[in-house]
């Protein structure tokens, strides 16, 4: 007799079911955005974007390099001596650097265009434009665009 009240209703045992898995699967959607969403977030707050209103430029001596691990690669950076002062220099990842056929040395002299920024708290330079003697590397183009992602484009 319950059965047949549930049916006369209209809420079939099988109804419910279906209803109870459509609703976790929106609840499980629902979670995959936020997940989503976390993950932009904190990707955004560990690397800044280039404010080409905050660009300096520094010369100096390579005290020493320095490899930042990512989730997406690993990322270059350098601590560069100017006068009194040292800097950490955001450089692009390692792959892309290996492809330029450029590398950086503890003593090379260079001089560095790029913008001031924070990341994790901490002071840092990203780096658009390296010159190191007669060589030019271009990291970024003038509005902070990274080069490397171009080259992903094409690949």
């Amino acid at each position: 007799m319950l059965n047949r009240a549930r049916m006369s209703a209209g809420f079939p045992r099988e109804r419910g079911a279906d209803m109870l898995t459509k609703h976790s699967f929106r609840v499980l959607g629902g979670l995959l955005i936020l997940l989503l969403i976390a993950t932009v977030a904190s990707a955004q707050k560990g690397y800044p974007k280039y404010d080409p209103a905050a660009e300096v430029k520094i010369k100096g001596e390579v005290q020493e390099l320095k490899t930042h691990h990512t989730e997406s690669g690993d990322n270059l950076h350098l601590i560069v001596k100017d006068g009194d002062k040292l800097y950490e220099v955001c450089l692009c990842p390692a792959e892309f650097l290996k492809s330029m056929d450029a590398d950086f040395a503890k003593g090379d002299k260079l001089e560095i265009t790029g913008s001031k920024a924070k990341m994790e708290d901490a002071d840092v330079i990203l780096a658009r434009e390296i010159v190191k003697g007669d060589n030019t590397l271009v990291i970024r183009d003038k509005d902070g665009v990274p080069v490397w992602t171009w080259m992903m484009k094409k690949g």
